[in-house]
């Protein structure tokens, strides 16, 4: 199955911050950083799986 990336953008910049493996086979259809905690994302996709990433501190990386 292709791995889906999750990339997260800079609002301020409007370029990526971070492109992830996010260990989706589908479309991802929802992120959402966990309450008290920015550094985690976790996402939703159409493969029926949630998968939760810990975001690096800062820079620019690229993974799987």
């Amino acid at each position: 199955h292709p791995s889906f990336p999750l990339q997260v953008w800079d609002a301020a910049s409007g370029k990526p911050r971070w492109r992830l493996a996010s260990g989706h086979s589908a479309n991802i259809f929802s992120c959402h950083f966990m309450p008290r905690n920015d550094a985690r994302i976790i996402s939703a996709a159409a493969d029926g799986k949630v998968a939760g990433r810990v975001l690096p501190a800062q820079g620019f990386c690229q993974t799987g």
